[in-house]
Protein backbone atom coordinates (compact mmCIF):
# COMPACT_ATOMS: atom_id res chain seq x y z
CA UNK A 1 0.00 0.00 0.00
CA UNK A 2 2.89 1.97 0.84
CA UNK A 3 3.91 1.86 -2.86
CA UNK A 4 0.39 2.94 -4.33
CA UNK A 5 0.01 5.73 -2.26
CA UNK A 6 3.86 6.81 -3.02
CA UNK A 7 3.23 6.54 -6.15
CA UNK A 8 -0.29 9.27 -6.06
CA UNK A 9 1.31 11.27 -3.99
CA UNK A 10 -1.66 10.64 -1.42
CA UNK A 11 -2.19 9.89 2.01
CA UNK A 12 -3.87 6.35 3.03
CA UNK A 13 -6.39 5.95 5.66
CA UNK A 14 -6.89 2.17 6.60
CA UNK A 15 -10.23 1.97 9.34
CA UNK A 16 -9.16 -1.73 11.30
CA UNK A 17 -11.47 -4.21 13.45
CA UNK A 18 -10.95 -2.64 17.29
CA UNK A 19 -14.82 -1.24 18.55
CA UNK A 20 -13.16 -1.58 22.46
CA UNK A 21 -9.28 -2.54 22.10
CA UNK A 22 -6.56 -0.80 19.75
CA UNK A 23 -4.37 -3.70 19.79
CA UNK A 24 -5.19 -5.00 16.37
CA UNK A 25 -4.57 -0.84 14.76
CA UNK A 26 -1.55 -0.98 16.92
CA UNK A 27 0.05 -4.20 15.60
CA UNK A 28 -1.43 -3.27 12.04
CA UNK A 29 -0.14 -0.19 11.73
CA UNK A 30 3.57 -0.75 13.34
CA UNK A 31 3.68 -3.86 10.90
CA UNK A 32 2.43 -1.18 8.10
CA UNK A 33 4.70 1.64 9.14
CA UNK A 34 2.12 3.53 9.64
CA UNK A 35 2.73 7.78 11.21
CA UNK A 36 -0.30 7.73 13.03
CA UNK A 37 -1.99 5.27 14.88
CA UNK A 38 -5.11 5.87 16.33
CA UNK A 39 -6.45 3.27 18.70
CA UNK A 40 -10.13 2.92 20.30
CA UNK A 41 -8.44 2.48 24.21
CA UNK A 42 -8.69 6.48 24.75
CA UNK A 43 -10.51 9.69 22.85
CA UNK A 44 -7.90 11.44 20.15
CA UNK A 45 -7.20 14.53 21.93
CA UNK A 46 -5.03 16.17 19.68
CA UNK A 47 -6.81 15.66 15.89
CA UNK A 48 -4.68 18.69 14.66
CA UNK A 49 -1.52 17.17 15.79
CA UNK A 50 -2.45 14.02 13.19
CA UNK A 51 -2.97 16.43 10.55
CA UNK A 52 0.42 18.01 11.31
CA UNK A 53 1.94 14.62 10.65
CA UNK A 54 0.22 14.16 7.91
CA UNK A 55 0.72 17.57 5.79
CA UNK A 56 4.47 16.83 7.21
CA UNK A 57 4.69 13.58 5.26
CA UNK A 58 3.34 14.99 2.36
CA UNK A 59 5.86 17.30 1.86
CA UNK A 60 8.69 14.11 2.24
CA UNK A 61 9.55 11.94 -0.49
CA UNK A 62 7.07 9.45 1.11
CA UNK A 63 3.49 9.14 1.57
CA UNK A 64 1.90 8.85 5.14
CA UNK A 65 -0.44 6.19 6.25
CA UNK A 66 -3.05 6.32 8.87
CA UNK A 67 -4.03 3.44 10.94
CA UNK A 68 -7.67 4.14 12.84
CA UNK A 69 -9.21 1.85 14.78
CA UNK A 70 -13.01 1.55 14.42
CA UNK A 71 -13.64 2.67 17.83
CA UNK A 72 -11.41 5.71 18.02
CA UNK A 73 -13.42 8.51 18.47
CA UNK A 74 -12.48 12.28 18.78
CA UNK A 75 -12.49 13.83 22.55
CA UNK A 76 -15.53 15.71 23.17
CA UNK A 77 -16.17 19.45 22.48
CA UNK A 78 -17.64 21.51 24.85
CA UNK A 79 -21.37 22.06 23.88
CA UNK A 80 -22.27 25.95 24.00
CA UNK A 81 -23.95 25.58 27.27
CA UNK A 82 -20.62 24.77 28.79
CA UNK A 83 -18.84 27.67 27.91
Amino acid sequence: MRTTAESHHRALVFEVMGRHAGWIALHSGIAGGANVILGAGAPVSNVEKVVEVDAASLRAPYAPIIVVAEGAMPEAAPSCSQR
